[in-house]
């Protein structure tokens, strides 16, 4: 008898999942936006300065839930040395903003069991009122919700605190009949989990897929969120080798009684049908049947922060090498110059007027003079003999009439007082050779 008690189980849940399906029959899927989501905060989990795939479910402005795998633990606790930032997006007319997740802030359910997933709940507490206080809506009532929105943000640059617009995609409320096959967690708690098909390209490697983030249950007058993401399980090693995967999210409602227990405020719920709340199953110590089922043959499970596992799968290049610094010759000494002595400046000479040239006067022509006879010596008159004297016998010479002021030959006293005889004929080379 007891040996039946998990197929048993296994029924009912069936059963369950076909009215579910069944009271959702007719009733057409609401499209969603991005600009639907800008009116609904979300945020994003940043470990180490690294953006991760795992998404807040906000509280309000100073709590929210969180998945328990998206931490890191160290011998069963939360490791405190890794940097926990939480990185709100832009909507409601306010800016991005960010906060640090402390560690005694973080309070993982008492029951989640790290193998199975069951119970993948935490509740974290921070200090953001930067931009004033608000609360969230957590959706509650499965059975009101006309359909499913899966949604991904995208948190592109935590330094420069970029965004991308909200990734989504609208599905029915019922659940695929293959999610059943593939979980045993899920069949056995049909009521707490919810399952999606929907995958998008992982920002790491175009070769993987990733999940949504978060699930808003959509009903006739409004939606809010109403689950986050848990766990994934394919039919194949990983979400990067093309295998069949599905999705399974945390349902919220089944915690809020434990949040606000930790909190020691309330936790504010959406239901459109007020008598419809007493049939939910809120305790503050929930917890999962059968958590420690198997799953199908050939299929693998995992969860948490999933851009990490891709990275190790697909480890991004190496920045390329840094040139190596050449070795600068050093500069050898150089020699001082010596002052040089300064020359002094030597007084420049004033330049001198230059005289202007005068015009020179043209020459005149002169009248050719005409040619004056050359004047011809008078004819020496010819010496008469003089009666010769008896005294004295030496008579003084007389002095010759020409201009050319020669001697006059006189006697040779030593000739015995001879006379020169006339008639003879002297050649004077300065003169052209006129006679005397």
């Amino acid at each position: 008898m007891l040996s039946s008690l998990p197929l048993l189980l296994a029924a009912l849940g069936l059963l369950l999942l076909q009215l579910v399906s069944a009271r959702s029959t007719g009733l057409a899927v609401r499209a969603v936006s991005s600009a639907d989501m800008n009116t609904f905060r979300g945020a994003v989990l940043v470990k180490n300065g690294q953006p991760t795939s795992c998404e807040f479910a906000l509280i309000d402005n100073q709590s929210a839930f969180l998945a328990a795998n998206c931490l890191d633990f160290s011998n069963g606790q939360v490791n405190q040395n890794t940097k926990y930032e939480i990185y709100f997006d832009k909507a409601k007319g306010q800016g991005p903003g960010r906060a640090t997740l402390y560690g005694d802030k973080i309070r993982v359910h008492p029951l989640y069991n790290p193998t199975s997933f069951a119970n993948n709940i935490a509740v974290v507490e921070f200090n953001y009122s930067d931009q004033g206080t608000w609360i969230n809506y957590i959706s509650v009532n499965s059975l009101e919700w006309t359909s499913v929105v899966n949604v991904r943000r995208q948190l592109l640059s935590p330094s420069a605190q970029s965004w991308g617009s909200p990734l989504v995609q609208s599905q029915s409320a019922s659940n695929d009949a293959n999610c059943f096959k593939a979980s045993a967690l899920f069949r056995s708690n049909v009521r707490d989990m919810v399952c999606s098909v929907h995958s998008l390209s992982s920002p790491i490697s175009s070769k993987c897929t990733v999940p949504y983030g978060a699930l808003y249950g959509v009903s006739q007058k409004s939606m809010a969120i109403s689950a986050i993401y848990s766990h994934t399980v394919v039919y194949n090693s990983n979400m990067c080798s093309g295998g069949s995967s599905y999705n399974y999210f945390t349902m919220l409602s089944n915690y809020t009684r434990y949040a606000s227990s930790v909190l020691g405020r309330r936790v504010y719920e959406y239901i459109e049908k007020p008598d419809l709340y007493d049939t939910l199953w809120h305790t503050t110590s929930h917890h999962f049947q059968n958590e420690n089922a198997m799953n199908s043959a050939g299929t693998s499970q995992f969860g948490g922060d999933l851009y990490a596992g891709q990275r190790s799968l697909f480890p991004p290049p190496p920045p390329p090498p840094k040139p190596e610094p050449q070795p600068q010759p050093q500069p050898q000494p150089q020699p001082q110059p010596q002052p040089q002595p300064q020359p002094q400046p030597q007084p420049q000479p004033q330049p001198q007027p230059q005289p202007q040239p005068q015009p020179q006067p043209q020459p005149q022509p002169q009248p050719n003079p005409e040619p004056q006879p050359e004047p011809q010596p008078e004819p020496e008159p010819e010496p008469q003999p003089e009666p010769q004297p008896q005294q004295p016998s030496n008579p003084a010479p007389k002095p010759s009439p020409s201009a050319g002021n020669k001697p006059k030959p006189t006697n040779n006293p030593g000739n015995g007082g001879g006379s020169i005889g006339t008639g003879v004929s002297i050649t004077n080379p300065d003169n052209g050779g006129d006679e005397f």
